[in-house]
């Protein structure tokens, strides 16, 4: 689970407002954390990927 929330927290850092703000930017992030927790994942793979809440700062 650490790793998983630090695999999130790089790839959310790593972006910029106006990546992630239109509806294409959450899509492709969607997918970018998708297949970066399941490369780590050894049993089972993520599918979708949902956010309850989105704080832009």
């Amino acid at each position: 689970k650490p790793k998983i929330r630090d695999i999130i927290i790089v790839i959310l850092s790593s972006k910029t407002y106006s990546q992630v703000s239109t509806k294409d930017g959450k899509d492709v992030l969607r997918g970018e954390i998708r297949d970066q927790v399941n490369l780590f994942l050894t049993k089972g793979q993520i599918k979708r990927v949902y956010f309850t809440e989105l704080i832009y700062n």
